[in-house]
């Protein structure tokens, strides 16, 4: 698996190669794209902060380079398994028993909070990083995530009187 800086260095020598097999100087491409020689030399040498997506796409277009996206990491299942045992964990560090997965994956499954478990939910609701929550949710529905599961945790938030805001 790639990291981001490898991405960007796969995506600079790129965007170099196929400016040099179409002939093109720096300055010469900068000008179809709309861009300035410092923005493509930076872009070409790993360097560019902030290009903006839509000038990044005038760009590969001009090139005739398309992007793709793949899922990181390990496969789908294991990373669903992996990413609710850390929620469910992340819940559970300050109380003497454990939120089991299944017993949190039937919750959101069905909406109805377990009730020996209610203040392992709040912790986790009010406590644990928004990506973990997100990637434990996804990780229960393997597709497509249903809407009213947030809803029940919007709704579970209400109910224990969390506090972070991304509830209301």
């Amino acid at each position: 698996m790639q990291s981001l800086v490898e991405n960007l260095s796969s995506l600079a020598s790129a965007i170099r190669r196929r400016r040099e097999q179409l002939g093109l100087t720096q300055d010469r491409l900068a000008a179809l794209a709309g861009l300035s020689r410092a923005t493509v030399n930076e872009l070409e040498n790993s360097l560019i902060v902030d290009l903006g997506f839509s000038k990044l796409a005038r760009l590969l277009t001009l090139l005739d380079l398309t992007l793709s996206l793949n899922e990181a990491g390990p496969p789908a299942a294991t990373r669903a398994a992996i990413d609710i045992a850390t929620a469910t964990r992340s819940a559970s560090t300050s109380y003497r028993t454990t939120l089991p997965p299944e017993e949190f994956v039937r919750a959101l499954h069905t909406g109805e909070m377990p009730a020996p478990y209610r203040a392992h939910i709040a912790t986790m609701l009010d406590e644990a990083p928004v990506p973990v929550i997100v990637s434990a949710v996804r990780g229960a529905f393997r597709r497509a995530v249903p809407k009213q599961t947030w809803r029940h945790l919007a709704k579970w938030a209400k109910e224990l009187k969390c506090t972070r805001p991304i509830w209301v």
